[in-house]
């Protein structure tokens, strides 16, 4: 209760930034990001709140403490991009092969590199922008151009790199997830031919889980066609100055939700993977 109640006097121009900087971040950088900007808050409340100032050496105080704060997201944001490129460095992006598109991966790389590139540029010239403010309205409206900013041009190219994260990633478990299905019909037909199990009373768990891993294939599937085309359309020749819009969010949220369905498949097959492995320990009388 008393962090809600700490969060309630942040000033309104700061919360929404914060928010865009937190809640658009993975886990990790959203605790960073918290953590480290509690002290410049605090300071800024305090200034804010303590009435025994006068109105000028509050204001003076106010404009510090927000300053600081501004510059500590700042630093955070460009952190944040640094990490970024790093991912980027990692992505395979040429396993990226669908049955209705081919891509250029490494114009998919270079377009997102460039994005990159592009706002640790915005952040070092906002970093400028803060040495010269001079006053705590002047940080407020900085602020929420880098609060609107971060909504209209940073997050979907975020969200784009994002985005081919999590298909590959997805591809990537639902190999393992193939890969473990062919080492148990292996293993069931060595034990079969060894006369230790029937296959019978296992065939309706084995089909369970080759259907569940071939409709997380097929939403792998679908997600690298949407992917695909989204990177081949307008989008690969993204300019900075692009602006989030409907049509681009409902593409990205169905691409989040194909990889998620796909997951669930996966997850159920290996239910049925581990089911399997009971029954046939019974059989063999290994408890």
């Amino acid at each position: 209760m008393k962090n809600s109640g700490a969060v309630k006097k942040w000033p309104i121009w700061l919360a929404p930034l914060l928010a865009s900087l937190i809640f658009g971040s993975p886990a990790a950088m959203a605790k960073t990001a918290s953590d480290e900007v509690k002290a410049s808050v605090g300071a800024f409340i305090s200034a804010k709140d303590n009435d025994t100032l006068s109105p000028q050496s509050k204001e003076v105080k106010k404009f510090a403490a927000a300053r600081e704060t501004l510059r500590k997201i700042l630093d955070l944001s460009i952190a944040e991009v640094e990490r970024l490129k790093e991912k980027l460095d990692n992505l395979k992006i040429e396993e990226l092969v669908a049955s209705d598109y081919s891509l250029d991966a490494a114009e998919v790389y270079d377009m997102l590199s460039r994005l990159l590139d592009y706002y640790l540029v915005y952040y070092a010239d906002m970093e400028k922008r803060v040495d010269g403010l001079k006053t705590y309205e002047e940080t407020r409206v900085a602020a929420r151009d880098l609060k609107e900013w971060r909504g209209k041009t940073y997050l979907p190219g975020v969200e784009r790199l994002v985005a081919i994260d999590l298909v590959l990633r997805n591809k990537s478990i639902l190999r393992t997830a193939g890969s473990r299905l062919d080492k148990i019909l292996n293993d069931l037909r060595k034990l079969k031919n060894s006369k230790l199990i029937s296959l019978e009373t296992l065939n309706e768990l084995v089909a369970n889980a080759g259907n569940n891993l071939k409709s997380a294939a097929a939403l792998d599937e679908e997600a690298t066609n949407v992917l695909i085309k989204l990177l081949k359309t307008s989008y690969l020749n993204l300019e900075p100055q692009e602006q989030k819009d409907a049509a681009f969010e409902a593409v990205y949220r169905r691409i989040v939700d194909l990889t998620d369905q796909s997951l669930i498949r996966i997850k159920n097959g290996y239910r049925y993977f581990f089911e399997i492995n009971i029954r046939v320990k019974k059989m063999v009388g290994v408890e």
